[in-house]
């Protein structure tokens, strides 16, 4: 694991996250279905956020176990989900996996998400249409129009939903949050390509009380 080797992705920031990145492209590059979302994602497009919380990876629901696996060859290990330093109880209805580098304390880490969490189909035969790389490396990325309506769709789902339909590490409004940073980055001209049924949401969605 070189510390130097996401020195030119051109975000000090995001090249601070090196056992991060290095999980995603080891992932990448063993042919597992992936791509970074959440905070990360949205840094990545533009907006001057800093990124507090876990990366988030959105893997192919079957490939989840079979990843975590694979990583804990490589010095990984599986850490409980924590929120303000209180750890969780396990869900038994959510398959993600919090994991951590065995060199980084337990409040640094990753989160194996399933990528219908996000409403994102990976595992189609489009898949390499739908991502693009951060820049010097091999982490994929959601393409900005394909995270922007998945966001959409999951927030959708939450509204409609009646009980807690999304896991924790999406709690306490964060996926209004990633929504509202989507829609400021997103060019008006792309903003009119997106589906009709999503023009129509960002158009008429409630104002939320939302800070950077």
């Amino acid at each position: 694991m070189d510390r130097n080797r996401y020195k030119d992705v051109g975000d000090s920031d995001v090249a601070c996250f090196v056992p991060q990145l290095y999980a995603a492209e080891l992932l990448a590059k063993a042919g597992y279905r992936l791509c970074i979302v959440s905070d990360l994602a949205v840094r990545v497009y533009g907006l001057d956020n800093l990124v507090l919380a876990d990366l988030v990876f959105a893997i192919c629901d079957d490939q989840i176990s079979d990843a975590a696996a694979y990583l804990f060859s490589y010095d990984f290990e599986k850490v409980p989900f924590e929120r303000r330093g209180v750890e969780l109880p396990e869900d038994g209805d959510d398959a993600s996996i919090r994991i951590k580098h065995k060199t980084l304390g337990t409040n640094v880490g990753m989160v194996l998400s399933p990528a219908s969490v996000w409403h994102l189909d990976l595992g189609s035969e489009h898949y390499q249409a739908l991502i693009t790389m951060l820049p010097s490396t091999s982490c994929p990325f959601p393409r900005f129009s394909v995270f922007l309506n998945s966001i959409i769709e999951t927030l959708v789902n939450k509204i409609l939903s009646t009980d807690d339909a999304l896991p924790p590490y999406l709690a306490n409004h964060k996926i209004e949050w990633i929504y509202a940073a989507m829609v400021e980055l997103c060019p008006q001209d792309l903003r009119g390509r997106l589906p009709p049924e999503n023009q129509f949401f960002i158009k008429y969605f409630y104002k939320n009380e939302i800070f950077w």
